[in-house]
């Protein structure tokens, strides 16, 4: 089951913009990240932390909205070596994610 990250109501949202959202979560298969904004008016970007050696893993990271309003469930996936196909990250990787969110539901 994912894991949902909401430590405050608005965790990850800038102290200068209320529009803009920002973290890095460590990501073990799939998580869930709870914005708090209770719309699903954003979308997220996503971008792999780390250097030249995090890369030779080939980690995926994607997205999808929540089941819950505010949430976005990030999944990441690497290279099976053996065959080459996509499968469930089984080691955490830090995934750093930017959003603007709109000021409600449009």
């Amino acid at each position: 089951m994912p894991t949902l990250v909401s430590a405050r109501p608005m965790p990850y949202i800038s102290p200068h913009n209320n529009l803009l959202h920002r973290g890095v979560v460590a990501v073990t298969g799939t998580l869930t990240v709870d914005l708090g904004i209770g719309h699903n008016n954003f979308t997220p970007s996503l971008t792999m932390v780390g250097g030249i050696a995090d890369m030779t893993l080939a980690y995926l990271p994607s997205w999808a909205y929540g089941t819950k309003l505010g949430t976005f469930v990030i999944t990441v996936a690497m290279r099976d070596v053996g065959f080459g196909a996509w499968v469930i990250a089984t080691a955490a990787a830090n995934v750093s994610f930017v959003v603007v969110a709109g000021a409600s539901e449009e």
